[in-house]
């Protein structure tokens, strides 16, 4: 069986070109073992086919800013579960269980939406740049405060796995901010007392797809918060996938008689729809 999983040319947001994003398989499903971070670099990587149209290539998803790669987290569950987000959550008032359901392409709208007025209101001048390192060219920016920096990438948070939690911040910085560029470096000491404000303005510029949201439960009428994060989300949904895929092979294999392989490296669409044909059968 020779299978060719289409891809889906998705127009890159921070960075020039586009990303070419093939479909789940079981191959996918199967190397899914967390919901970390080097977990969802590893499935972009997987996912990524190259283009001759440029941008993001397999083997470049460590590179990618976290906001960017957030960004084709989001095309990745919309292209392979669909576009509505559904959880189920306990009211913290009365504590009846309550479903909370929101458009993911809609977030992504307005989370991209603002960080393209926080560029306007905080950024003098902008540049994509490949980094030192790196092989992908990311933005760059030159804040009206005077600080030169880029925004963050997968390398960078890698990094900060293996860094005490209270350098955190200081290493983030001192790999993001180009001290020679700003209009103020004296041996640091302006950007070392801006540090708050540089932070705030880091995850203004590269927004992840992390946040908390307002909900009402519809027993008490009580508000409360909930937390969405979708690199969590992707990784969780695809567990569960994983969990079942033992049974979808067993019924497929059973059936058609195909190999292990074959049945791992059909879409994940294609896969759900014959196992469900089978035991309508």
């Amino acid at each position: 069986m020779d299978l060719r999983l289409p891809a889906v040319h998705v127009p890159l947001k921070m960075l020039p070109g586009v990303a070419a994003l093939r479909q789940i398989s079981g191959h996918d499903e199967q190397a899914i073992i967390d919901t970390d971070s080097i977990t969802a670099i590893n499935l972009l990587d997987r996912l990524l086919v190259d283009t001759h149209l440029g941008g993001i290539k397999p083997g470049q998803a460590v590179n990618l800013p976290t906001a960017e790669r957030d960004f084709l987290l989001a095309q990745v569950y919309i292209d392979n579960f669909g576009d509505r987000i559904a959880s189920n959550h306990d009211c913290v008032h009365c504590g009846a269980r309550y479903e909370i359901s929101f458009s993911l392409s809609e977030l992504v709208t307005r989370v991209d939406s603002e960080r393209l007025k926080k560029i306007k209101e905080l950024v003098e001048f902008s540049e994509s740049k490949i980094a030192a390192g790196a092989d992908v060219a990311i933005p760059h920016f030159l804040l009206k405060n005077g600080v030169a920096l880029r925004v963050p990438t997968g390398r960078e948070e890698l990094q900060l796995l293996k860094t005490d939690p209270d350098q955190a911040e200081a290493v983030l910085l001192a790999c993001c901010i180009n001290t020679e560029a700003s209009a103020d470096h004296d041996s640091g000491k302006a950007i070392t007392a801006s540090q708050p404000e540089i932070l705030q303005a880091m995850e203004a510029l590269a927004p992840l797809l992390e946040l908390d949201m307002d909900s009402r439960c519809p027993e008490c009428e009580g508000e409360q918060q909930v937390h969405f994060a979708i690199q969590g989300y992707l990784l969780n949904t695809l567990l569960v996938c994983k969990s079942r895929l033992l049974q979808e092979i067993h019924a497929l294999a059973s059936t058609y008689h195909w190999s292990l392989d074959d049945i791992l490296a059909l879409p994940r669409h294609q896969r759900l729809a014959l196992f469900e044909h089978i035991e309508d059968s």
